[in-house]
């Protein structure tokens, strides 16, 4: 996900630890589903993403 939305590791930690983030937590692993990502990034810039 960080290479897909160009930011360091330290910045996709901050993203993913939002409680609006859509995100499914097994144990220690965080799983983000392509769709849901770019719903989310479609909401906040206004603009569609492909990934």
């Amino acid at each position: 996900m960080a290479s897909i939305l160009r930011i360091g590791k330290t910045n996709t930690y901050k993203l993913v630890k939002r409680k609006d983030f859509p995100k499914v937590t097994i144990g220690k692993k965080i799983l983000v589903k392509e769709e849901d990502l770019n719903n989310y990034l479609t909401k906040y810039l206004k603009n569609k993403i492909t990934l």
